[in-house]
């Protein structure tokens, strides 16, 4: 971030933020008031909020300034117009975890709304809940396996159990192999909802949250709405007309896709690239 390729684009975003803010009638009253004693109410709040999802945006796999497949680097983009396009990416990302900001949050830029979700979650949404369910599965089988070793599959819930079982012998009458043994191939068989009991249930409370990172009602929460979020797509459900609904929907897979990152981060201090000359020499009466 501290590179001077990153700074335009974030210069970019900041200032379609101050305009937004500023010009919208749902967050004018809350951004011109001046009382900054406390971060409700006022513009502390909304800048919090575009924080954190600008947070997520930056190192989003798809569309965020660097991933570690090197398919993305903003310090590779070597013009103004490479680097418009990353920014419009995360206008992207921003749109669609607030879809309340569409239409009012960098209108100049005119991102089209075929590669974001309307009243359906979009393919890319889908794909993106695909992929947490089966990551979020395997983090759960190897916290298991850490725990209890060989015996985990006695530690997983007499319900949970049954259903994996069921669907084992349901699969295995269309030609479906498993391992005789219970393995991560057996906890694939589980839902979203059945994921959740495993991780609830007493002896995984705190294996699980230290796995995670999170306390027990942070995650609960945030996997009721994936939850919400992963039956819709399923049955072909739309949206919820709610736009506040909506927003907490999409946002919670975010969520959980920044908390299931941070599991695997690497806490060794990044080393910073200044690329150019970082001095900058301000003369008397400059502009």
């Amino acid at each position: 971030l501290l590179s001077n390729y990153s700074f335009e684009p974030l210069i970019a975003l900041f200032t379609h933020a101050c305009l937004f803010f500023g010009g919208s009638m749902a967050y004018r009253q809350k951004w011109l008031k001046s009382n900054t004693n406390k971060e409700e109410g006022n513009a502390l709040e909304l800048l919090k909020e575009f924080a954190e999802v600008l947070s997520r945006a930056l190192v989003d796999e798809k569309r965020g300034f660097y991933n570690e497949e090197g398919e993305r680097d903003i310090r590779q983009q070597g013009n103004s117009a490479q680097r418009g396009a990353y920014m419009k990416d995360i206008v992207r990302f921003i749109l669609a975890e607030k879809p309340s900001y569409r239409g009012h949050f960098a209108p100049s830029l005119d991102i089209p709304e075929d590669d974001e979700d309307g009243d359906y979650p979009s393919a890319e949404t889908k794909t993106r809940v695909e992929d947490l369910e089966e990551n979020y599965t395997e983090l759960i089988y190897n916290t298991l396996v850490n725990t209890f070793g060989d015996n985990w599959y006695n530690y997983v819930p007499r319900d949970v159990k049954d259903y994996i079982e069921r669907q084992i012998e349901y699969k295995k009458m269309h030609m479906r192999k498993f391992s005789k043994k219970a393995d991560l191939g057996w906890l694939e068989q589980t839902t979203v909802s059945e994921l959740i009991k495993i991780v609830q249930q007493k002896s995984m409370v705190t294996p699980w949250n230290e796995a995670i990172g999170r306390s027990q009602e942070m995650f609960d929460h945030q996997w009721k709405l994936f939850v919400f979020l992963r039956n819709m797509i399923a049955h072909g459900d739309p949206y919820p007309p709610n736009d506040d609904y909506k927003s907490q929907i999409v946002a919670s897979l975010g969520v959980l896709e920044t908390w299931l990152d941070d599991t695997t981060r690497d806490d060794t201090p990044p080393v910073i690239e200044l690329l150019g000359s970082p001095e900058v020499t301000i003369l008397a009466g400059a502009p």
